[in-house]
């Protein structure tokens, strides 16, 4: 059995660590002393391990998933929960592309229309402002460009489309 013995001149009394039961054994030894000392001491013995906590996970999605000999085409999206669909043409190929909102954690999911499969695309995600608790696209000016209904504090918000044929943009323009 390891022990930890400190000696404490300065108060004339021993103070002994049992590692296996945490008992200590005081003699003479105020309490506030005993419990500072334990602080100090469990606070250094978390630093130790500090390193072993810097590695991180990283995504790594190009593992292929096969199901029953099926390949999968998008297993490492995540779950949608709640989801509403809207389409929008997000890369200007003229091909409708999915919008996907996921009411559960305001998620927002962009999938990219090859013709005969869609493909998830999360770089068009960050084009889309913040949006809470649901979001569709609309053409509401007739402009062929779809733009964005969502929740606001008090009432609806709507973002005008304003991309270009390279950028995807969008502009509030209600509160």
């Amino acid at each position: 059995m390891l022990r930890f013995i400190g000696v404490m001149y300065q108060f004339g009394a021993t103070c002994i660590l049992q590692q296996a039961s945490f008992e200590l054994i005081l003699m003479n030894f105020p309490t506030f002393v005993v419990l500072r000392l334990l602080t100090l001491f469990f606070y250094f013995l978390g630093f130790q391990f500090l390193n072993a906590q810097t590695n991180y996970f990283s995504r790594a999605d190009s593992i292929r998933v096969i199901n029953l000999g099926d390949t999968l085409d998008s297993p490492w999206v995540g779950g949608i929960n709640a989801a509403q669909f809207s389409k929008i043409d997000l890369n200007f190929d003229n091909l409708e592309d999915l919008f996907i909102f996921d009411r559960t954690g305001n998620k927002i999911l962009t999938y990219i229309n090859l013709g005969d499969k869609y493909v998830y695309e999360p770089e068009y995600e960050n084009h889309f402002p913040q949006l809470n608790y649901w979001a569709l696209l609309r053409d509401f000016d007739n402009d062929g460009k779809k733009d964005i209904f969502s929740y606001v504090s008090g009432g609806i918000g709507v973002w005008k489309n304003k991309s270009n044929s390279n950028n995807l943009t969008f502009e509030k323009i209600t509160t």
